[in-house]
């Protein structure tokens, strides 16, 4: 048995992942189309199911490799709406931009990949490491439906980082500070405009 952190439960791909809280020689290994059995406290539910590992992978960290699962998730856990899980991926196409400022380095384009109320996720290019006590301002651009683009600033901590192999992109997880109202609708309204759609490309697809 091995105890995981759930990162995410994606409720349009009906996926689940899992992220390894240990690293380096106390990582673990799976391999895709092993069958897992899943034990989750979620709201204070109970939820067990059985699953099939879709990908597996290894994220490099400043402390050793960490493993990640992907897996598809049963119903009960993509309808449960906990807010706090729910990570919404940027579609293809769709026009967000956003800048990060670090201490020493000044403002940094980003793309952005995906936004939840917890944190986001980035691709940057050519970006040195940044210490997780950093304190991050975020500035978000993301186009809208007919009206004036949503806009939003934030301050965020580093999360997770890492490289991919081979390349120069530099992949970065943020956990935001404490929300202020303002900053709390402004993201409600641009993770529901990520919400419409990646449900108006579902129905198309179906």
């Amino acid at each position: 048995m091995r105890f995981l952190r759930l990162m995410n439960v994606d409720k349009f791909s009906a996926q689940v992942r899992l992220e390894d809280g240990a690293s380096g020689a106390n990582g673990f290994s799976a391999n895709t189309g092993e069958p897992v059995a899943v034990f989750v406290q979620l709201d204070g539910r109970s939820i067990s199911f059985s699953s099939v590992v879709q990908q597996a992978q290894s994220l490099p960290t400043g402390s050793g490799p960490r493993s990640q699962l992907t897996l598809l998730a049963p119903r009960v856990m993509h309808v449960t709406e906990r807010r706090e899980y729910v990570r919404i991926g940027v579609p293809s196409g769709i026009d967000a931009r956003c800048t990060i400022r670090l201490p020493g380095l000044g403002h940094v384009s980003c793309g952005l990949s995906d936004l939840s109320f917890t944190g986001m996720g980035l691709e940057a290019d050519h970006m040195p490491d940044v210490p997780t006590h950093a304190e991050i301002r975020v500035a978000i651009w993301l186009e809208s439906d007919g009206g004036s683009p949503l806009e939003g600033q934030f301050t965020a901590h580093l999360a997770r980082m890492s490289r991919r192999e081979q390349a120069s992109t530099v992949l970065l997880g943020l956990r935001w500070t404490p929300l202020t109202g303002p900053q709390d609708r402004r993201l409600s309204l641009m993770i529901r405009q990520l919400e419409r759609i990646q449900m108006a490309k579902c129905r198309l697809l179906s």
